[in-house]
This record gives C-alpha cells, sequence and structure tokens, in this order.
C-alpha cells in the first residue's frame, strides 16, 4: 500500500533539532562537535592558591614566557601548578593553545620492563604519566580528565616520538626532565613553532640514569642563568619551599645529608681473642697429640 504524503506545510520553526553527537571517522578516531569541546573548556574551574612566593614565580613564568625551567625537590607544587596554570590556558585561549602534550622518559622505568605492565599501550602509557595524572585528577577530577583526553585537549607523547617534529599550538609538560640527556633535552627545545609553551620539570638529585653525570638538568639551569634570554625562565625551589607533608622535608634532608652520602661500610666483628689454658699449658697439648702419632 503506498504511503501517503501529508501536503499539509510544515510551519516555521517547527524543524526538530537533532543532537549533536561525538562521531567517529574511518580511522576510529572519536571526533567532538566544537560545540562540545567548547563546552568541555567551560568545565574547567581551579582554584588554587599559592603558598610561598616561589610558587607564584612559577605561575608567572609559564603565563608570561615560552619556557620554564622548574627545578626543586618532592613536594614543592611544581606539577600541580604547572598542570593547573596549562590547563588555565587552554581554556583562555583556545584560538592559540589547541592542547595539552604530557611527556616523560621511559627511562624512569629502568627497574621495570613496560611489557609486564597491564593493559594496552595507552594503559602503559598512563601508567608512565600518573604523576600527570594525579594533578589533574586533583584539580578537575578524573571524569572531566578523561572527557578532555577523548577530545584531544590532554595527550601523552614518548619522548622518541617528537624527534623529527614540529610542535605548534600546544602547551608541552615535561616531568623528570633530569632523566634527560644532552642531545635529547636538545631534541625537546629546538621542537619550537608558533605557539608553543614549554615546561620543563624536574629535580636533579633524582637522577634515574645510568650515567647521572649525563642529566643535561643542572647544566641547562646553569647555561640558562648564565646567558638570559627574553621568553626563558628559571625557577628553582629549595627544601624550604616543601609543601606536602612535615616529613618531606625531613626525608629529603636524611637522603641529602653528608652523612648518608657516605653510606659507610660497617666495621668488620673483630676476630675472636686466643683462649688462654691455665691449667695444664703446654704439657697438655703435647699429651693431646702423643695420643695421634
Amino acid at each position: 500500500m503506498p504511503r501517503k504524503v501529508s501536503n499539509t506545510p510544515k510551519s516555521a520553526g517547527t524543524k526538530p533539532v537533532k543532537a549533536t553527537r561525538a562521531k567517529k571517522t574511518e580511522t576510529n578516531t572519536l571526533v567532538i562537535p566544537v560545540n562540545t569541546r567548547q563546552d568541555l573548556l567551560s568545565q574547567i574551574k581551579i582554584d588554587l592558591k599559592h603558598k610561598n612566593e616561589v610558587q607564584k614565580k612559577l605561575t608567572q613564568s609559564i603565563k608570561n614566557g615560552d619556557v620554564t625551567i622548574c627545578t626543586g625537590p618532592a613536594g614543592t607544587g611544581k606539577t600541580l601548578l604547572s598542570v593547573a596554570e596549562a590547563l588555565l590556558l587552554l581554556k583562555n585561549n583556545p584560538e592559540i593553545y589547541h592542547e595539552i602534550k604530557l611527556v616523560k622518559s621511559i627511562v624512569q622505568l629502568k627497574d621495570e620492563d613496560l611489557g609486564t605492565l597491564p593493559g594496552d599501550e595507552k594503559d602503559k602509557l598512563k601508567f608512565i604519566m600518573m604523576s600527570f595524572f594525579d594533578a589533574f585528577y586533583k584539580l578537575i577530577g578524573e571524569e572531566l580528565t578523561n572527557k578532555l583526553m577523548e577530545a584531544g585537549y590532554i595527550k601523552m607523547e614518548v619522548f622518541g616520538s617528537i624527534r623529527g617534529r614540529s610542535l605548534a599550538n600546544c602547551i608541552v609538560l615535561f616531568d623528570e626532565f633530569q632523566n634527560v640527556t644532552d642531545n635529547n633535552g636538545k631534541t625537546l627545545l629546538t621542537r619550537f613553532s608558533e605557539n608553543t609553551k614549554v615546561i620543563a620539570l624536574g629535580d636533579s638529585n633524582q637522577v634515574d640514569l645510568k650515567k647521572p653525570e649525563t642529566s643535561c638538568l643542572g647544566e641547562l639551569v646553569r647555561m640558562a642563568k648564565l646567558h638570559p634570554e627574553e621568553g626563558v625562565n628559571v625557577v628553582e625551589f629549595t627544601e624550604a619551599e616543601v609543601v606536602r607533608h612535615r616529613l618531606t622535608r625531613y626525608f629529603i634532608n636524611i637522603f641529602e645529608h653528608k652523612d648518608y652520602k657516605k653510606k659507610q661500610v660497617p666495621t668488620p666483628p673483630a676476630p675472636p681473642k686466643p683462649r688462654v689454658i691455665k691449667e695444664g699449658g703446654f704439657f697438655n697439648f703435647k699429651k693431646f697429640f702423643r695420643i695421634f702419632r
């Protein structure tokens, strides 16, 4: 039976509006509609107060500079503040910064084999990047963090994947920079293109390289201070700025103490003193050996 077609014209404004949904391309990549991406950025709300002047200096350096090299012990807030400022830059300047790139060197896992870690490649990378994700979760929650990743606002990069590429319109967060050698440091810091910010975080006292002297962080800081350049800033934290926990500073000082670094080898116990035989003496020994003749 033929389908009846209504001749009644539809009035203006009554056309149903279809809900915008994310679609997958032929390569199975999730494409987030523009309005949804903007809505995600509007959900970023950061409420973080600085606890000392060096933290303020770090925030200003990231906001106003092109490259920020930040060093200091654990617990000073380096990663948390850097992630917070990167999120704000992304939210407030979406036309300039399109994504946050998280980069680490796998050398930090020298005692572990990535192949033994559970999950696929993405899960393994996330395991490496957990210092970043701890900060993201604390600032904006796990759900919004995952949505930003799905939308392509947050991307994880292995250090080797940067080689030969030009980084544009992004904020590059590099943690554990003390595990980067001279050549690899040059690889990262010469990838600049339009609208790129690089934040390199590290602690010279936590080098995991087989040859600690090959770390570029200490020399990079020294040379950047010796030959200052506009847009390149160095921010240095000390044990005095540790804010994580009162015992964090205590243990940092213990491990950095000169007496601990000596790691003195314990003195071996003295050999037992020879036994003195008061009764019988030499003549008893002669009698003893005479038995075996």
